[in-house]
Formats: C-alpha cells, structure tokens, sequence
C-alpha cells in the first residue's frame, strides 16, 4: 500500500506533467496566457466566493486583465471521493468557466458518477497514468 509521501509525490509529478502536457501557456496562440502549478508549494491562489483563496493545482491566467481562463484538479486513486468533490471540485467549477478534472486511468465512470450525483459541471474529464520507463505520462479525453 502506498505511503501518503509516495502519493503526493506521484500527484505531483502528474500535475507538472499535465501542466507542461496540456497547459503550456503562454503559446504562441494565447501570448497572455500564463500557467500556475499548485503542487506542493502555491504559486497562484484564485478568490473564493467567501473571500478566501483556494489552490486549485493547475491554474491559467490571463495577464494584464487578471482573468482565470482555466482550471484543472489532477486527483490519484484516493482522492477521487464524494468528500473530495464537494470540497473543491464543486468550488472549481463555480470559480472558472473552463474546469478539468483528471482522474488515474480507471476512474473516469466513478469521476462522471460523483459530478452527476453532485451537479458538478466540468468542462472536460480526462484520464491519466505515467508510462513505466518511457518517463512520460499518457493523457486520455473522457
């Protein structure tokens, strides 16, 4: 059984991974886009509706207007939990217009059943899992 380290290291890694894989703003299509990592230490908080800041773990600003354009939450096998929904991935959702969930491979039903039972509107739910020695990691669309 995995230890809480081995976890979050694992989560980690996959939300760089992603970020790098999915987000890599700015771009030359979106110059004013920038991309913000949560993992392990905050880079970029958006205000909640109560005032205050959540950290989602991918966050994409537009510069100089200072508006979130996207979100994302990379979750592991453990995470992907009633609990875990209706405390950030419903917050997520109201917060920004475009909301990502990834979720391991395997869990996108379970990940689709919890945002229905929870009237959780995601823009997109996407499966992931890193590819043993090729050091990559293998994103599918939902």
């Amino acid at each position: 059984m995995p230890t809480k380290v081995d976890r979050d290291l694992k989560h980690d890694r996959a939300v760089r991974d992603i970020a790098a894989a999915r987000f890599d703003f700015p771009s030359k299509e979106q110059p004013n886009y920038h991309t913000y990592v949560n993992a392990r230490d905050p880079a970029m908080g958006v205000l909640g509706f109560d005032g205050e800041p959540v950290y989602p773990d991918i966050v994409v600003i537009e510069q100089g207007r200072n508006i979130v354009r996207m979100l994302a939450e990379v979750e592991t096998a453990d995470t992907v939990t009633d609990a875990e929904a209706t405390a950030d991935w419903a917050k997520y959702a109201e917060l920004a217009h475009t909301f990502y969930l990834y979720v391991p491979s395997g869990y996108a039903k379970t990940a689709k059943d919890i945002c229905k039972r929870h009237h959780i509107r995601v823009t997109g739910i996407r499966t992931w899992r890193n590819l043993v020695g090729a050091g990559t990691i293998d994103i599918t669309e939902v």
